[in-house]
């Protein structure tokens, strides 16, 4: 009898956790269905205040102001802004990702890789981020959506003389990571005459929009 009763209480007492368990469980389904619901309508509030102004990108009006400024700034005849990746690190990446999110060149720490755009007023007109750390400026090129329009024929059309040459694309500054496209103006690491000198030097003082 004793035994019975034992067995009986042992099952109630399990019963009781059981129930305890579940209701453990659905408060935090709760409170992470709670969570998830806030950060969405926090994000809309984000998009619903500045995505007019900030969220976007450059149209034709836009464009045309980009040019005249940073003609006038840096003397880079119709230039649209300079392009350029930073490595922001991830304080708690799980250890599992930790080999694909670290590049050796860039420290011991995973990081994630932000591909931006940046005028002289400091404005981020593009905006790539989340690639894993280990890759390299040309591989989050590649997957990123910077030129998908203009591959797909939906761009602004931007055309504009410099030394005696007509031109119909838009184009960035670039270091000479970066391939050798008409986009990009690169940097020249080894200039070999005083004119290439001097170059390279305008080139380098207005891409430091980019860093600061």
């Amino acid at each position: 009898m004793t035994r019975i009763m034992f067995s009986f209480g042992d099952k109630i007492l399990g019963g009781i956790r059981a129930i305890q368990e579940q209701e453990q469980v659905s408060t935090l389904i709760r409170h992470r269905t709670f969570v998830h619901q806030e950060h969405g309508l926090a994000h809309q509030r984000v998009v619903d205040a500045f995505g007019a102004t900030y969220l976007r990108k450059p149209n034709a009006e836009n464009c045309q102001f980009l040019m005249q400024m940073h003609d006038k700034v840096h003397d880079f005849l119709r230039m649209l802004g300079s392009i350029d990746c930073m490595h922001w690190g991830w304080k708690n990446c799980p250890t599992a990702w930790r080999g694909q999110f670290t590049n050796g060149y860039k420290g011991t720490h995973p990081t994630m890789i932000l591909e931006a755009i940046v005028d002289h007023c400091l404005l981020i007109w593009h905006a790539h981020f989340g690639v894993s750390g280990s890759n390299n400026d040309i591989n989050l090129l590649n997957t990123s959506s910077l030129f998908t329009e203009q591959c797909n024929g939906n761009f602004t059309v931007i055309k504009f003389t410099a030394n005696g040459r007509q031109h119909h694309m838009r184009y960035y500054l670039a270091d000479d990571i970066y391939p050798s496209w008409p986009v990009f103006l690169k940097m020249i690491s080894f200039p070999t005459d005083l004119k290439r000198a001097f170059f390279a030097q305008r080139q380098e003082s207005a891409r430091k929009d980019m860093e600061r």
